[in-house]
């Protein structure tokens, strides 16, 4: 009786599961496809190229300075969970690091985008005296 208890909670579990996994299908991958293809018409109808070499530079830049960010952030969780200063599991230790990728990033293409643009803008002011 017991051993049928056990098979009865394991087979619930999996249906759990897997109707998490189905409320999580549509969103998790119909958004996606929708925001792309969203992105993909957008692009097509500006005319404009997508990248450049000066966006190619910038985030060139911006992702070196991000790989660079995250060796710090991978050293600050290493030797902080090495002293004993917090403990982390993979999924915390993850999410750090993936919010790190991203806001460093974004900031590094940001700044330099906005250094290259008033690099520009200084040459071009000089231009007319």
């Amino acid at each position: 009786m017991l051993k049928l208890y056990g098979e009865y909670i394991m087979a619930a579990d999996i249906i759990i599961m897997l109707m998490n996994i189905i409320d999580f299908f549509p969103l998790g991958i119909v958004a996606p496809v929708l925001v792309l293809l969203i992105l993909y018409r957008q692009y097509k109808n500006s005319g404009e190229p997508r990248y450049d070499e000066r966006t190619e530079k910038i985030t060139g830049k911006a992702a070196m300075s991000t790989v660079s960010m995250l060796m710090v952030a991978m050293l600050a969780i290493l030797y902080g969970g090495d002293f004993d200063l917090f403990k982390l599991d993979t999924q915390q230790t993850i999410s750090i690091l993936f919010l790190t990728l991203l806001v460093s990033f974004i900031a590094f293409y940001r700044y330099y985008n906005s250094k290259d643009n008033s690099k520009d803008n200084s040459k071009d002011n000089s231009k007319d005296f």
